[in-house]
């Protein structure tokens, strides 16, 4: 209840202060596990946005869980000048044409498979972007991002505090219908609890398109780390065909490894995974214009390790969303995914009742 309140008092005090039109989401998470206890607990959100003359638009979006908020975004886009998107604040940058992995997206990245979550909002950098327009199919983009972190252990005290900042510029055209950019990204060191990743220079390569007659769309997304001599890449393709949407991908991660035996698991905390094979495969059917069902996997070709999980999507009108998501682990305790199995079991699931106003 205090944060459905605080939620509604920013909600009318920023109505009543300006033209500002809110969207409020409030949502009610109930999760449960073969090992864990089930748990309850509520989240919502509030997202502003206003346009001045065609010239300037502003954009805020604010996050409540538990017992935190966090700003997502707080920007302003200037749209005056000739052909020239500028920037300034909290912004949501996501490079990438890869459907569930994103190597290229290195500035501001969400986490493996956050596609197949509805509820997911990816954190902000705070930046400056600059995107140039040559025509409708060409346009470079430089993007500077910065921000102040504190670190901690594992039980949450606080280690230290450091300054983290990326640098990047990407470049965007056609070929013969295909969509092509290249990438060039400074990338700052990364501290996650007590496990660091070294600055590195990243180049990132991007190529999507269809194929004729048989309309299949196909990608690559590929990021070669030249200081650590390591590559990321995804080869992808996916199919509609009547009310049903098939995707696949195949990732190749060079920081993990072919063998479970050296598999770092400090690198979970960095969002890595842990081996180098990966297929990803998605199923969603659009029963009607309210009912939606996804099926996807996540297999680990190295060491047979399995995830596989379902979304359910149903909305009762256009203010009230019920989301059903549940999962289930197959690996033995030597693999990636057995780390898991030995926290939440074999098998889980959330629910979650949305309200948008």
């Amino acid at each position: 209840m205090k944060k459905l309140a605080v939620v509604l008092m920013l909600m009318s005090c920023c109505s009543a202060a300006s033209a500002l039109e809110p969207v409020v989401n409030l949502v009610y998470h109930y999760a449960f596990s073969e090992n864990a206890e089930p748990a309850s607990y509520g989240s919502g959100g509030v997202w502003l946005r206003h346009e001045f003359d065609n010239d300037i638009l502003f954009d805020l979006d604010l996050e409540f869980e538990r017992d935190r908020g966090k700003v997502n975004v707080a920007q302003i886009k200037f749209m005056s000048l000739p052909s020239t998107d500028l920037v300034i604040g909290r912004q949501q940058v996501g490079w990438g044409v890869g459907y569930a992995v994103n190597p290229v997206d290195v500035i501001n990245p969400r986490p493996i498979g956050a596609t197949f979550d509805p509820t997911f909002v990816r954190d902000g950098r705070d930046a400056v972007a600059v995107k140039h327009y040559f025509d409708n199919l060409s346009n470079v983009e430089l993007i500077y991002a910065a921000e102040l972190i504190e670190t901690k252990d594992y039980e949450g005290t606080p280690l230290d505090l450091y300054f983290k900042s990326d640098a990047g510029i990407k470049a965007k055209t056609n070929f013969h219908n295909f969509d092509v950019s290249a990438s060039y990204i400074d990338r700052g060191e990364r501290t996650f609890d007590e496990v660091v990743q070294p600055a590195d220079r990243v180049w990132g390569l991007e190529i999507a398109g269809t194929v004729p007659v048989i309309d299949w769309g196909i990608w690559n997304e590929s990021a070669y780390y030249s200081d650590a001599q390591k590559l990321e890449m995804v080869l992808g393709a996916d199919y509609y065909w009547g009310d049903y949407h098939f995707t696949c991908e195949y990732y190749y991660n060079q920081f993990g490894s072919t063998e479970r035996t050296e598999y770092d698991f400090s690198q979970l905390m960095t969002g890595r995974f842990l081996a180098q094979d990966y297929l990803i495969a998605s199923l969603m059917w659009a029963y009607n214009e309210k009912l939606a069902f996804t099926g996807f996997g996540f297999w680990n070709m190295n060491d047979a390790g399995l995830i596989g999980g379902g979304v359910v999507d149903y909305s009762f009108n256009d203010n009230l969303e019920f989301i059903f998501m549940p999962y289930v682990l197959k690996g033995g305790s030597d693999t990636e995914v057995g780390l898991q199995k030995s926290v939440f079991g074999r098998y889980g699931a959330e629910a979650m009742i949305k309200w948008v106003f």
